[in-house]
């Protein structure tokens, strides 16, 4: 009997086993070490999607760690590496992962490389999952709430643990930080700050102080000041945001959710985000006025 020829991967399957390799990944974490809030946080857009309920697709898996934790990062991944292939061979034979070290030297970005493959198909789905760096107590003030990834279907969702996933509070602060880091615009990030508002309610002047400490464990465009880093966003015309937004937020969204946001939704949202990161920097740079007085007072002070 001959056997049954390979097709190369279709859309579907590769979507599938992004999902699976997301799960595993953090079900494996979770039997491989205990997963303290002092030690690690899961965020980011995939944190969003499994965590949240976000109906935004992501692709990579966000964690910052403690600094503290970095040696023990090679026996850490090479233990999750095992396990996760235990999970996907226990729902399916012809699954297999390996986990390739893609860390660049002297680099505060611990990045690794989850490619799941199936005997099945021809062709691989790679998963970055990263680790940034941080001190304890940056991690001690960073909101965390235990929360159990998962999308709806997977097997291996009632057997995993519950992670420290950022709140939508501090996925806020993150993506205010996003927009003061990144060189290029992410309609990621536009999408997402606009739907975390829509699940919560936002006060600019506690926001403000979830920014300031989030962005310290970064470096800002251009080294600018965390206010007008956030502005350079705003300098940008809307007209050029717009543009941006297909493919580059179309190809990240269920297709009836974008065929219904097309058009007007997309406006209203970069309009909603755009008044808010300006809110922000506008209560940043007023308390930096009032300190260059308080400054300038205490300069003519006999």
């Amino acid at each position: 009997m001959r056997a049954q020829k390979k097709k190369p991967i279709d859309p579907e399957t590769a979507r599938r086993l992004s999902d699976l390799g997301h799960i595993c990944f953090i079900e494996a974490m979770t039997q491989a070490m205990p997963l303290q809030a002092e030690q690690i946080a899961f965020h980011g857009g995939t944190s969003l999607h499994l965590s949240w309920k976000s109906p935004r697709f992501s692709e990579d898996l966000d964690f910052l760690l403690n600094r503290n934790l970095k040696p023990k990062m090679t026996k850490l991944i090479r233990k999750v590496e095992d396990r996760m292939r235990q999970i996907l061979k226990a729902q399916d034979p012809d699954l297999d992962v390996s986990i390739a070290d893609k860390t660049r030297d002297g680099s505060n970005l611990l990045n690794y490389r989850v490619t799941v493959s199936s005997a099945a198909v021809i062709g691989v789905v790679k998963v970055k999952a990263e680790f940034w760096q941080v001190e304890s107590d940056y991690l001690r003030s960073y909101d965390t709430r235990f929360a159990y990834p998962l999308k709806n279907g997977d097997i291996v969702s009632s057997i995993s643990q519950p992670v420290p996933a950022a709140t939508l509070e501090a996925a806020y602060a993150d993506k205010l930080t996003a927009f003061a880091t990144r060189r290029h615009l992410k309609w990621r990030d536009v999408f997402d700050l606009w739907w975390i508002d829509q699940q919560i309610v936002t006060k600019p002047e506690e926001m403000a102080d979830r920014f300031l400490h989030h962005v310290q464990a970064f470096d800002t465009y251009d080294g600018l000041p965390p206010a007008a880093a956030l502005r350079k966003f705003l300098e940008r015309t809307p007209e050029d945001i717009l543009a941006e937004a297909d493919p580059d937020l179309k190809k990240w969204l269920p297709k009836t959710l974008w065929q219904n946001l097309a058009g007007k939704g997309i406006e209203e949202i970069l309009t909603h985000v755009r008044l808010a990161i300006a809110d922000i920097a506008e209560v940043i740079e007023a308390r930096e006025k009032i300190l260059e007085h308080e400054v300038e007072c205490d300069a003519f002070e006999p």
